[in-house]
């Protein structure tokens, strides 16, 4: 199963790949996607007890992507499992990164 949003997926699977002992199948639907996240207050506090709100940085509709010096492409959200359908969630649903090798 492959998310595609808008996709009801009524055209069923296709064929993707086959040998010997294996065939392959992808079906995009949006059945497949992760549901949306509603925004959220978040705040941290340091070891003095100043609270920093990081609501802003919230982003219920996508993540943040940066490529580092490493030959990494980090996907990072705030307060929020990362959203994409291939990149698994954090169990307790809070931040998350997730780097990925370019």
């Amino acid at each position: 199963m492959r998310c595609a949003p808008g996709v009801d997926g009524s055209d069923g699977p296709r064929h993707v790949f086959s040998d010997e002992c294996t065939h392959e199948f992808e079906w995009a639907t949006a059945l497949a996607c992760q549901p949306k996240h509603e925004a959220i207050d978040c705040a941290v506090y340091d070891p003095d007890g100043k609270m920093y709100d990081l609501t802003r940085l919230v982003d219920p509709e996508s993540n943040y992507e940066t490529a580092g010096a490493d030959g990494f492409l980090y996907v990072v959200n705030v307060c929020r499992p990362i959203g994409e359908p291939d990149v698994p969630s954090p169990p307790n649903g809070g931040s998350t990164h997730c780097p990925l090798v370019l």
